[in-house]
């Protein structure tokens, strides 16, 4: 009865967000399936090449000293999405939010790196830049990983 009690009150709270926010955690939340889906059956080369996808030349080589307005409800939406999926990993958060701001012609940076945690074992993360403002990941994922494969990486080519 309570499991009942709790989804009815989280349905309550989604319809009384605005439309807009309301469609933004749908596109959000189909993003995080399609990256699992691309997880599970996909190359790792292709999976991969989803950090490089192709953008318009002029959106691809904006400098702008702040982030688009776009950006921001989608890393809430994200946040929101995932909190209920309990596969929604940093790999396939990093893959969802890069979709979805490359459907809205916005140029990001998927990154993978590894590091040794505290217990002397592999840890692998993924994070996500645009114009090098890491916007999902953690804004210390650059000094606690050694990157290995970037948008950039040769593996891409």
């Amino acid at each position: 009865m309570h499991r009942i009690v709790r989804a009815a009150y989280a349905l309550n709270r989604f319809m009384r967000l605005s439309r807009e926010d309301r469609w933004l955690i749908v596109e959000t939340t189909f993003y995080l399936l399609c990256a699992k889906v691309a997880t599970v059956s996909v190359s790792t080369r292709t999976l991969l090449a989803l950090g490089n996808l192709d953008l318009a030349p002029s959106a691809a080589n904006t400098q702008a000293a702040t982030l688009p307005s776009e950006i921001a409800p989608a890393i809430h939406a994200l946040e929101k999405s995932s909190r209920r999926l309990t596969f929604a990993n940093c790999l396939i958060r990093a893959l969802a939010l890069r979709m979805l701001l490359a459907s809205r012609n916005i140029p990001t940076d998927l990154h993978i790196g590894a590091r040794k945690d505290e217990q002397g074992q592999f840890a692998a993360h993924a994070w996500l830049t645009h114009n090098d403002t890491i916007l999902i990941g953690g804004t210390d994922a650059k000094n606690l990983y050694r990157e290995l494969v970037g948008s950039t990486h040769a593996l891409l080519q």
